[in-house]
C-alpha cells in the first residue's frame, strides 16, 4: 500500500512540472526541406529511402546497390542503379515527394 501512495505521489508531482522553455530544434524534414535530409543521409539510409521511393512507384527493385547525386539543373537529383542493373532518376521535392523516372522499357 505504500508503494501505492509512492507511485501516486510522484505522478501528481510530475503533472506539475514546467515544460522545458527551450523549443526543440525542428529537422530539416519538419521544416519542410527533405531533399536537405535526403542529403544529410548516411550511403546506406539514402539506398533505403530510394529503394522505398522505387517500389512506391510501382517498379520492381530488389535492392539499391548505389545512390549518386547527379547535376541536371537547379534542383538535387540522384541516380539509384537496382541490384538487377536498371538505374533510375529520383527527384525529392523539398516537401519529401519522390519523383522517380525509368527509362521506356524498364
Amino acid at each position: 500500500m505504500k508503494s501505492a501512495i509512492v507511485i501516486a505521489a510522484l505522478l501528481v508531482a510530475a503533472c506539475g512540472a514546467k515544460p522545458s522553455d527551450t523549443p526543440a530544434t525542428p529537422s530539416p524534414a519538419a521544416t519542410g526541406n527533405a531533399t536537405a535530409a535526403v542529403i544529410a543521409l548516411s550511403e546506406p539510409q539514402r539506398r533505403a529511402v530510394f529503394l522505398r521511393a522505387i517500389r512506391d512507384a510501382g517498379l520492381d527493385c530488389q535492392g539499391v546497390t548505389m545512390a549518386e547525386q547527379v547535376v541536371v539543373g537547379a534542383a538535387p537529383r540522384w541516380r539509384a542503379a537496382c541490384t538487377d542493373g536498371r538505374d533510375y532518376l529520383i527527384d525529392v521535392a523539398a516537401d519529401g515527394t519522390a519523383h522517380v523516372v525509368s527509362r521506356p522499357g524498364d
